[in-house]
């Protein structure tokens, strides 16, 4: 088990590293998006919080598969059933945050629509794909009442 979760880690770590828009001089990655959150400064309403908050738990998303499947080999055995019920709801909801990271880290406010970055990668499709298919997954085994060794 801890080599499927040092297999996710990687994958989530690539995911996380490599840009999902790419600009003519720039481009954006889950990395620079979550860096780009804890260098705003000070937050000053409640709703810009909320959203810095989905945006952070959006960028880390890619790298909960990965502590799902580490916490399983770390939890007694008749607790796996629940972690894995509750972290993959829990990865449902990242991946949704995930994919509103994606919409809105392409985003220009202004008058008319417009883009930061013209190209969007394969990354920006399976970002938030990752871990909802983990989250799906997590789900059928949960249910399913599946032995891990």
């Amino acid at each position: 088990m801890m080599m499927v979760a040092a297999v996710l880690a990687g994958v989530g770590a690539v995911l996380f590293l490599l840009p999902h828009h790419r600009g003519y001089e720039s481009s954006a990655s889950l990395a620079k998006d979550f860096r780009e959150i804890l260098m705003e400064g000070q937050i000053e309403t409640p709703a810009a919080l909320v959203i810095a908050a989905v945006v952070a738990v959006g960028c880390l998303s890619v790298l909960l598969p990965a502590l799902l499947a580490a916490s399983i080999v770390i939890l007694p055995e008749r607790a796996t059933r629940g972690v894995l019920l509750l972290g993959g709801v829990a990865l449902l909801i990242a991946g949704v945050m995930t994919f509103f990271v994606e919409i809105f880290s392409n985003m220009m406010i202004g008058f008319g629509s417009s883009s930061k970055y013209p190209e969007t990668t394969l990354v920006a499709v399976l970002a938030p794909l990752f871990p909802l298919v983990c989250g799906v997954v997590a789900l059928v085994m949960g249910s399913g009442r599946v032995r891990i060794p």
